[in-house]
Parts: structure tokens; sequence; C-alpha cells
């Protein structure tokens, strides 16, 4: 069970624990014990184990309590998720919360039928939505189409998790361009988070005050883990009541003034100076990467090839502190869109874990965006740039099974990932990329082994797993990246001038990977992607084993070259 605590405005005047305050659950939120509430959680950081804090509490209570979503939650267990109006009704009978959704069949719902939302909100006595999503992170800035708060909804819960403090927006927001607009200071993706910022985005109206509209607001600062947590709150509590100050008709807090802000979390627990620890040497490192060593920041990479195994080597190179200018084409084709940071010549940024990529127009703008801690990528599948640029160093990681125009002469040290090049001869160094006991190899002298056609075996399926383009056309989505599917199941339709033809799972399993919707297609395209293991959704989106363990051996290349140049 969470406890609360609150600041109140004496802070400032008394230093420490001493004014912060223990409140109970009435105290923090006073509507859990009046019906006819309609609750909306947004933000990050634990709103979904508050949400369902929230129900338990107005159950015990016997009160008849609906959790549902207007975008997407995990699927509940079976004992409180109801698809029918009868099932809900005999829930409550049974003393117990009622979860209504639609299943995805990723072990995901989204929002209930209209029809179904609104009859049981009608004999519902609190409803509690939760109304944007976060990946799980601390921290959060909502899109466009967030949040998505029903007509109905009267009080608003923003969350935040104070484990985002000190460490940087790309890393622990999401959608952390968004933030840095509202905080402020640009766009600094590896600028840290300060109390001021998450008090901030607490407060903005592009943050999760955003859609308020006369609704009640309840900011709670969540992940107060121990006493220090408990002071970085306070700051962040304080800096609420100075913005409310100069807003005064804007509502916050338990009491509509500003001035009590609920604080939860496992609260003065003694077990966790470990956890502090990590959290220093993190903020140390993260600091040291991020100085302007000349000699790092001089030393120049480029990278041919923006693909999810290109990504992997990319993030290595970049969390290394490295600088790296990524080179794409004009309509790159990757399956698994999640983790390649080629998704940015579409939409201008892209984000692959706690790296963001920007599109840049030219050599000049690419400095800019390395200068503030991202990875410039530039359309130029010739390497035209390379002339200016001047790199130390140019990866082929295109993983095209041929070379496609990269030679030695291009930089002092040139590397290639996979077959179609010869070590010593095309370029300096090759990556063995085929899975297996080489994988990862450095060759200085031959090649790669030769492209089998066959895809590596993950959970017992090799060719099975990977989908072909049945016909040639433009391919529309029937699923996503991250859905489950059966065999035989339709995941995409490929429009042809003669009609259409589906594009069927050939195992049952999770999609890893599809081509983007819209694309042109040709007969025998690879196009999507399956993984067997229902287990590993988030595999879909982070970086692969196989991409890791080739981005090493890139990085120790690398460095070495480095080293012997210093």
């Amino acid at each position: 069970m969470p406890e609360f605590y609150c600041w109140e405005d004496t802070y400032g005047e008394t230093e420490g624990p001493a004014i912060c305050r223990k409140i109970s659950a009435e105290e923090a939120f006073p509507f859990l014990r009046e019906k006819g509430h309609v609750v909306s959680l947004v933000g990050a950081g634990g709103k979904t184990s508050l949400m369902y804090w929230m129900a338990e509490t107005c159950c015990e209570m016997g009160m008849r309590v609906l959790v549902t979503t207007s975008t997407h939650i995990v699927q509940p267990e079976t004992a409180i998720y109801a698809e029918t109006m009868v099932q809900v009704q005999q829930l409550w009978s049974d003393g117990k919360i009622a979860v209504i959704g639609t299943g995805q069949g990723n072990g995901k719902l989204s929002a209930p039928p209209q029809s179904l939302l609104e009859e049981t909100m009608n004999a519902a006595e609190i409803v509690l939505i939760e109304a944007d999503g976060s990946r799980q992170l601390p921290c959060k800035t909502p899109g466009d189409r967030e949040p998505v708060l029903l007509p109905e909804c009267d009080i608003i819960v923003g969350v935040l998790g104070l484990s985002a403090l000190g460490k940087s927006v790309g890393k622990t927001c999401f959608r952390p361009e968004r933030a840095l607009q509202v905080c402020g200071q640009g766009m600094a993706m590896m600028r840290k988070i300060t109390e001021t910022d998450l008090a901030k985005l607490f407060f903005s109206e592009r943050g999760l005050r955003k859609l308020l509209r006369g609704r009640q607001y309840y900011p709670v600062i969540n992940q107060c883990d121990d006493e220090e947590k408990l002071l970085q709150a306070g700051k962040i509590a304080k800096q609420l009541e100075i913005l409310q100050s100069e807003r005064l008709s804007d509502v916050f807090g338990t009491q509509q003034t500003g001035k009590t802000v609920p604080l939860i979390g496992s609260c003065f627990l003694k077990n966790s100076p470990g956890k502090n620890a990590i959290q220093k040497k993190q903020e140390k490192v993260s600091m040291k990467r991020y100085e302007k060593n000349t000699q790092m920041f001089n030393y120049k990479i480029a990278v041919r090839g923006g693909g999810d195994l290109a990504t992997g080597v990319i993030h290595r190179l970049w969390s290394a502190g490295f600088s790296v200018l990524v080179l794409e084409t004009a309509h790159p084709s990757a399956i698994r869109r999640q983790v390649s940071l080629c998704e940015v010549v579409y939409g201008q940024t892209a984000t692959v874990e706690d790296m963001t990529g920007v599109l840049a127009a030219n050599v000049e703008e690419a400095f800019q965006i390395m200068e503030k801690g991202m990875v410039p990528v530039l359309v130029d599948p010739e390497g035209e740039c390379l002339k200016e640029y001047c790199p130390d160093v140019l990866i082929d990681a295109i993983i095209a099974k041929q070379n496609l125009g990269t030679s030695r002469n291009m930089a002092p040290l040139t590397v290639a990932l996979g077959p179609g090049f010869c070590a010593g001869k095309d370029v300096d160094v090759v990556i063995e990329t085929s899975r297996g006991h080489n994988l990862g190899r450095i060759i200085r002298e031959g090649m790669a082994k030769p492209d089998t056609g066959i895809p590596g075996m993950i959970g017992g399926y090799a060719k099975e797993r990977v989908i072909h383009a049945p016909a040639e056309g433009r391919l529309y989505h029937a699923h996503e990246i991250g859905d489950q599917v059966a065999q035989g199941e339709i995941i995409a339709t490929i429009e042809t001038e003669n009609g259409s033809a589906p594009v069927q799972a050939t195992i049952s399993g999770l999609i890893r990977g599809l081509i983007r919707e819209g694309y042109p297609v040709t007969k025998g395209f690879k196009i999507a992607d399956i993984d067997p293991r229902l287990e590993e959704y988030e595999n879909c989106f982070t970086i692969s084993d196989k991409a890791r363990c080739i981005a090493g051996s890139v990085l120790e290349v690398v460095c070495r070259d480095m080293l012997q140049k210093l």
C-alpha cells in the first residue's frame, strides 16, 4: 500500500523532513469518497499502479468501480476483466473492480466499444481511465493527440516519477523533444532533468495540464523512495507554488490552492543507499560523456546505412562519446523500424532507446546537431558529403550483401559489416554478421561468411519467420509492430494494379518488423519479420543481441585506431 506525504508552504522556512507531513489517502485524493467522478490519469512513472490502487480503495468502500483506457493499457488478469455488461455486473456483485477494453491480441487493451463504455459508465459510481501512454518511462510530455479525455472527465491526475531527476531528457522522457520545448532549454537531449523541469511539466498547458479546461487537477510526484527523494519532491512542490502564484486562477493540489501536492511512494526506506550510489555513478558517467572532449569530438565517424544493425553500431559509438554522421537513401526500407535511425528520413526525428537522430540538410547543420548530443542523418547514399566531412572512420553498415561503392580511399580507416567485402582490399576491416560462433569476429584479411539467404535461427524458426511480398504494389498494414498474430492471419495487404494480395503470417508470434505503410514493394521483397517468442515483446522496441555484438566489435576497432593516433 502506498504512503502519502505532502509539502506545504512552510518549505523554505524549515529544512529537512520535518516539513514533510504524512497524510491520509482521503487528504491526498478527497474525490475517492465521492461518487459520480470520471478520473483520467495522465503522465508517467507509475500512473497505472496508482490507478489500480485508487480502484481497489474505492472498491473497498463499496463502490461500483470501472477501470478502462482511452488509449492502451496492459490487459489485466481475467478475474477482473469484462467484455460485456453482464460480466461487469457480475464483478461488481462479487465485490470486485471491473476492467473493460478491446483485446489487441498482444497482451494489451485499447479503448472499449462505445456502446459498452456508455452503458458501464452510466452504471458505475466512479470511473478511472488511463488516458495516455509513456512506454514505462518516468517522464512524459503529451503528443498532439494526447491525452485522450472523455467529455465526462471532471478530474485529471497528473503523475511524474522522481527517477527522471538527474538523467537526460532523451533517456527518461517520452517525447523528449516536446519536453524541451516546455522547459525552454532548446534542443539539448542530454541535458539533465531538474526539479524545475518537472514542475514545468506538471504546470504547463503543453505538459500534464493539457486540455484541463476547468477540470480539477491533482499533480502527483511518485517514486519518493527515501528522505533524499522527499527533499527533491519538496523542491518541485515549491516550484509549483511559485508557478501557481503567477496564475492564481489555476487549480492545483488537494486543496485547490497549490499549497499541498501529494507525494507517493515507499517513503523513508532505509534499504536503498545502493540505488542512490548507482544513480550518482550514472550521473557522473553521463557528465563525462558529454563534456567537450576535443580529441573524441574531432575524431569523426561516418556510417553508411541506418537500418537496425547499423543503428546498433551507431548507438554503441554514440554512447561511447563519439561524433557520428549517418548517411541514408531517400527512401529507406527498414523492417525493424522501431530500432532504425533511417526512420529520421520520414519523420525528421527518431529516437531509439536513449539516442535521438535528427535529419540534417548539410554537413554544417550536422555538426550543430552533434553539439547538442544527437545523431545527424543526411540523405546522401553516394557519400558526396564525405569530402567536406572528412571522417576518420567510414563504416559501411548498409548490409546489402555486396559492396555498393565503399572503398579504402574514403577514410583513413574503413570498416564493413557482413559479406561482399574483402578486408585488406575493399576495406581495412570486415565484421562477421552471420549468427553463430564467429558472430562479431574482426577480420583484417579476407572476407566474411557468404550470404546463405537463410536468416538465423530464432525460437526454432529460420526462413519461416521472414515474410516476403507475394506481389508487386503498395503495402498497407492490418497489424503493427509488437502485435501478436497467429499463423495464417493477415498482417498486411498489397494493393496491386489488378486488385489486392493478402500478406499472411508464416508462423505464430510477435510482429518484430514490418515495412512502412504505403511502401512500394516488388514481388519477393522482404517486408516483415515475426518472432515466435511471445515473451519477447520488448525486443520489438530495443536493439537486438546481434546488433549489440557487432557494435562491440566495431567499437573495439575504432578505439584501437584512435588510441594509435593519439
